[in-house]
């Protein structure tokens, strides 16, 4: 069940990279999103599904289906938004200038802009200067 997760959103990243004309430098790999994949639920346990997003070569969009996360405090999915990433930073790099973390409590809607998600921005900007500092 686990493989097929990481086939379906490898599948659906590779898919929307090539729709979107991404650069080869952009790619992202499979250990990629395995690693993304595996980080996400250290974060926010009680995530159900998940889609990943790359879009215009530099914003991440990350979907979670969780019907109690998409119920906590705002503050709480900030925290969350920060934490997932600063990781998805230390994985794909400086390329990424933009993330939005997306729950829906609809955990079999796999679309990019689901009907009822809550969109948190990742604060990419600020996390780059802890993740990557100037010299």
């Amino acid at each position: 069940m686990k493989k097929l997760k990481r086939l379906v959103a490898f599948a659906s990243i590779t898919v929307f990279i090539a729709i979107c004309g991404c650069k080869e430098e952009v790619a992202i790999t499979m250990e990629q999103v395995t690693q993304i994949e595996d980080s996400i639920p250290k974060a926010i346990p009680t995530t159900s599904t998940m889609n990943i997003f790359v879009v215009n070569n530099s914003e991440l969009k990350i979907v979670i289906g969780d019907t109690r996360f998409y119920n906590a405090d705002p503050v709480i999915k900030q925290e969350k938004a920060n934490q997932v990433g600063l990781m998805a930073l230390k994985v794909l790099g400086p390329g990424i200038t933009k993330g939005k973390l997306i729950i829906t409590k609809n955990v079999v809607d796999k679309l990019e802009n689901p009907n009822d998600g809550i969109s948190t921005d990742m604060n990419i900007d600020s996390l780059k200067k802890v993740v990557f500092p100037a010299k």
